[in-house]
């Protein structure tokens, strides 16, 4: 389900099928677009997604997942109990919300290796939330 503005607001949960590529002409994932998708395991991102709403992709059992370097804010709980075993934020990246939760119990990012550009607005913004990443050197 899209908007005429480019977003996509939601996917069908009991859509089966493991992979889904977004169009090109969407560039907003809308909150919960994604939430308590139980089939899809690879996400493929178009290049022109600037924003990635609140718990898109909480509860869901996607493994796979591209960042695209367009993307400018991940809000709050994006990855919320998420199977995502590997994420790598783009260093153009300049918003992603965090709260006093995310470096506690309920930690979206904990099961996951998060890898960020040295320098970037994500490696500052985990390193404040006391959360581990992988420093990509250029």
């Amino acid at each position: 389900l899209y908007s005429h503005y480019g977003e996509l607001l939601l996917y069908p949960a009991n859509k089966t099928g493991h992979t889904f590529v977004t169009p090109e002409e969407v560039n907003v994932i809308h909150q919960h677009a994604f939430y308590e998708n139980v089939h899809l395991k690879k996400l493929v991102l178009g290049d022109a997604i600037s924003k990635i709403g609140y718990r898109a992709f909480a509860c869901s059992n996607i493994e796979s997942i591209n960042i695209p370097v367009k993307t400018e804010r991940i809000e709050l709980d994006v990855f919320l109990y998420c199977k995502i075993k590997e994420l790598y934020i783009p260093k153009w990246v300049s918003f992603i919300e965090m709260n006093s939760n995310t470096a506690g119990n309920i930690n979206p990012y904990k099961e996951m290796k998060v890898l960020v550009d040295e320098g970037s607005y994500a490696e500052k913004i985990f390193k404040e939330h006391g959360l581990d990443v992988t420093v990509i050197k250029e």
